[in-house]
C-alpha cells in the first residue's frame, strides 16, 4: 500500500551575510528537527 502522506522538504537558500551565524544555525536545526519529526511520523505508518 502506498503512503503518500509524507511532507515534503523543500530547501531554501539564505543569501551570503543575510543573517548572523546563529541565526543560521538555529534555523538549520529547527528544519533538521522538522525532519526528524516527518521522518519518524512517515516510519510509523509503515507496516512489517
Amino acid at each position: 500500500m502506498k503512503n503518500n502522506n509524507h511532507e515534503q522538504i523543500t530547501e531554501t537558500h539564505m543569501p551570503a551575510g543575510s543573517a548572523a551565524p546563529s541565526q543560521r544555525a538555529e534555523a538549520l536545526a529547527t528544519r533538521l528537527e522538522d525532519g526528524a519529526t516527518a521522518l519518524a511520523a512517515f516510519a510509523a505508518t509503515l507496516s512489517n
